[in-house]
């Protein structure tokens, strides 16, 4: 299992009439909800859609240019990219992020299940439980009040911490 990633979702949002962009919306949306079920952390570009009505209720010019410019951070913060569909926008963020080498995703069948929470806590209290069995069999290391550094198992420093203080 893969961690969560932080998947930036490119759609069109332009269209003619503000229930075409508001539908785009809707399906984007939509996208980023399966990606969090699926564990990821979804970037939605179209929430600027409020942003938009907004400058546009308030007199406030924004551009297309401009929120290109207001998404590209979030673009380069994330770890991958989930391509929709084509338009100008998503095929310019396409290219950014192939030249970013982020990881891209075509559909959502592609997007693998990332590993939870619980199943990292639960993988971490495991490798604790196999790792103090070791440590029983080492004589010089019966305590489990301390910090065990252990240099000699596989070839990289691990510390230990008595399971009574984990989660706490």
């Amino acid at each position: 299992m893969i961690n969560s990633l932080k998947i930036y979702i490119a759609a069109p949002y332009s269209a003619e009439t503000k229930e075409e962009r508001g539908k785009n919306t809707k399906a984007v949306i939509d996208i980023a909800l399966t990606l969090f079920k699926k564990g990821h952390f979804p970037y939605i570009p179209h929430l600027t859609h409020w942003v938009d009505e907004r400058a546009k209720g308030t007199g406030i010019a924004m551009k297309w240019e401009d929120y290109m410019k207001w998404h590209r951070p979030w673009l380069e913060a994330c770890d991958a990219f989930f391509y929709l569909n084509s338009s100008k926008g998503t095929d310019l963020e396409l290219q950014m992020a192939k030249k970013l080498r982020k990881t891209i995703f075509y559909s959502i069948d592609e997007v693998p299940v990332a590993q939870t929470l619980e199943a990292k806590q639960e993988n971490k209290k495991k490798y604790i439980e196999s790792e103090k069995e070791i440590i029983h069999e080492i004589p010089q290391y019966k305590s489990q009040d301390d910090w065990i550094l252990l240099e000699q198992y596989k070839g990289t420093a691990t510390f230990f911490l008595d399971t009574n203080t984990i989660g706490a």
